[in-house]
């Protein structure tokens, strides 16, 4: 009998923790289609043609937020192309903002 309860105890908290809604911040990747030209203020600089793509494998909610424009998604892959030069801030936050596990990436477009 008590095996029995500790199982069901095991099989509930697993789906519970799938079911939680929150994006696993750690899986998410960041590419950038070219490689980096140089290195500025510690930071990898790309050409303008750059494109990049936040790949979100669990397709659960994530902010995007790039210097202060700021957007939702829940795509399995998002592309962001079309920057003009500058120096950029892209951080991405789960769903659960105040749990503080956030990905941040600087760079520059030239």
């Amino acid at each position: 009998m008590i095996k029995f309860i500790t199982l069901t105890i095991a099989v509930f908290s697993l789906g519970f923790n799938a079911a939680d809604g929150n994006a696993r911040i750690e899986d998410v990747v960041v590419e950038f289609s070219n490689q980096a030209i140089g290195i500025e203020s510690g930071q990898p600089v790309f050409t303008k043609d750059t494109k990049i793509w936040i790949s979100n494998p669990t397709e659960e909610k994530i902010k995007l937020y790039i210097n202060e424009y700021e957007r939702e998604v829940k795509d399995k892959k998002v592309e962001i192309s079309g920057l003009d030069k500058g120096t950029y801030t892209l951080m991405i936050v789960g769903e659960k903002e105040n749990e503080g596990k956030n990905k941040i990436v600087g760079f520059t477009i030239q």
